[in-house]
Formats: C-alpha cells, sequence, structure tokens
C-alpha cells in the first residue's frame, strides 16, 4: 500500500462570536469561543459539524492533484474513494488556562506560576480539550528561549519537564520581573500558540550558594591559613634560634679547651689534682709576698 503525508492546511472559521484570548498573538478570525467550550461537559472532543454563522451542516472533504489529473479534486475524489478517505473531522481548538485562572491551585491576579524545581521535577499546564487532535509530539512548550519537554498529554492537562536552570527571556515578553514567558504551541502554525503567562523559578535557598558567604567562607579560610602558615615559621625559628645558641655553646666550650691545652699541655689529663694542688700553692704564695710587701 502507498501511502502520502503533509502538514495539515490551515482551517480558518470566520464566526460571529468573540473568542477569549488568551495568546496576545490570536486573532479573532482563527480562534473559537471560549463559552462554547466550556459549556461543554462532556470529555469527548468537541467535532465542528456546523457552521458556526449559518448552521448548516460542515463537510470537509481532501483531495489532491495528482499529475494534473482532476479526479482527485475535493469536489470529484468522493466519487473514486470511500467516505473514510476523502472525509476531515475538524475539532475546535484546545483551551489552555493562562496562570491566573482559578484552574491553577496556586493562581493569584497575576499571571505568575511559582516554580520550584526541588519540590517538583514537572511543570503542569491545565486545560480543556488538549489531546483532541493532537498527540505530544505535536504540542510544544517553550519558556523562555528553551523548551520544556512535554512527557504527556491528556484532555484536561499536560506535563513537561521545564530547564532546570531559568532561561533567558525573550525580548518581545520582557518585563521588569525578568521571568521567562511560557508558550504553548500546537501543531505547526504559530497562530496555534498560546501565552499563558510567566514562570517564576524559586532560587535556590542554601546559604552556602550566596556569594556574600562564600566570600566571607573564603576569607575566613585564608586567615586560618595565614595564621597557621605564621605559627609554623615561628616556631621554626625558635627551634632555629636554640640550635644556633646550643651551637655557639659547643664552640665556646671547644675554644676554651684549645686554649687551655696551648697554655697548660696535656699534663693535666694525667694528674689533674696534682695541677689543681700547684696552681694553689702559687697563689697562696703570691698572696704572702704582697702581704710582706
Amino acid at each position: 500500500m502507498t501511502t502520502m503525508s503533509c502538514p495539515t492546511p490551515e482551517l480558518t472559521i470566520y464566526s460571529n462570536t468573540t473568542a477569549e484570548q488568551n495568546n496576545n498573538n490570536n486573532n479573532s478570525n482563527n480562534t473559537i469561543s471560549r463559552r462554547r467550550r466550556s459549556e461543554e461537559d462532556e470529555d469527548s472532543c468537541p467535532y465542528l459539524t456546523s457552521d458556526p454563522i449559518t448552521g448548516e451542516d460542515a463537510l470537509f472533504l481532501v483531495g489532491f492533484v495528482l499529475d494534473g489529473d482532476s479526479r482527485w479534486l475535493p469536489e470529484n475524489i468522493v466519487r473514486h474513494l470511500s467516505s473514510k478517505y476523502t472525509h476531515i473531522d475538524v475539532i475546535w481548538n484546545p483551551i489552555v488556562y493562562n496562570f491566573s485562572d482559578p484552574q491553577y491551585p496556586s493562581s493569584s491576579a497575576s499571571d505568575i506560576l511559582i516554580f520550584d524545581p526541588e519540590k517538583s521535577a514537572y511543570l503542569v499546564i491545565k486545560g480543556k480539550g488538549m489531546d483532541c487532535g493532537a498527540q505530544k509530539t505535536d504540542v510544544e512548550v517553550q519558556i523562555g528561549t528553551d523548551f520544556c519537554r512535554v512527557i504527556s498529554l491528556y484532555s484536561n492537562e499536560m506535563a513537561c519537564i521545564p530547564p532546570e536552570h531559568k532561561p533567558p527571556v525573550r525580548n518581545e515578553y520582557r518585563r521588569v520581573h525578568g521571568h521567562p514567558q511560557v508558550l504553548v504551541q500546537f501543531g505547526t502554525f504559530e497562530k496555534n500558540s498560546y501565552f499563558i503567562g510567566y514562570l517564576q523559578y524559586v532560587e535556590n535557598e542554601d546559604p552556602f550558594l550566596d556569594p556574600w558567604i562564600v566570600v566571607i567562607i573564603v576569607l575566613i579560610f585564608l586567615l586560618i591559613l595565614i595564621i597557621l602558615i605564621a605559627v609554623i615559621i615561628f616556631l621554626f625559628l625558635r627551634w632555629r634560634n636554640k640550635e644556633h645558641v646550643k651551637r655557639r655553646v659547643i664552640e665556646t666550650v671547644e675554644i676554651d679547651h684549645v686554649y687551655t691545652s696551648l697554655f697548660i699541655g696535656d699534663d693535666w689529663r694525667h694528674d689533674p689534682y696534682s695541677y689543681l694542688d700547684t696552681d694553689m700553692k702559687h697563689d697562696i704564695e703570691t698572696v704572702r709576698s704582697t702581704e710582706r710587701t
């Protein structure tokens, strides 16, 4: 069997109702009334079966031109193929709720949603009919200049994994607070892109990651290191001084020994007491001579 695939053409529905926009770039000519979608209680996908203005049944045919053969044009193809190959089911655009809508537990008047990566690794986006006519591979969630990888898609919510760190903000969505914008796009048409608010990353409150704390810790460490080095140098100099004094004492004793050997000789080694006795007698005689004089 031969198959052929191509991008789905953009379908513009002109309605006399005003679309409730949740994207600054949405055009009222190709958006639908949220009121009509919100009034549907069933979870089934809302197919477009009638013209929103006239109420007439709407029938969407598919066709193509093959080598100039007009048999496969939309108005002729029904005569050659079964209706399951020639008819297209058209589904109303999905609803994606803004962060300020009550569908979010922490919603407020602001369109800023707080995201704490330490508490949750996923960003959950609320909506309605989001899986009608789309798979998770057809949905793209952009946070700032980075992307949030879609991991699940259901009718009323989708989940994606945001970037680990706060990404830069696109210039056209830049605000004073500096939080990155969140855009949800279905399919390939930018007109199906929904701006739903801003994502505020919770900064890591670990005090050791505070730059000022890091600077203080580094300074304290350097101060302790300097004191330790100073103590080591002091102890080394003190030890060296003691060794120097000890060496000088030894040298002094050795010098005295040399002088003693020169003047006295080595006889005192054999009879030191005799040397002492002679020396004392010499001293006594010297004192007596002095007294007589």
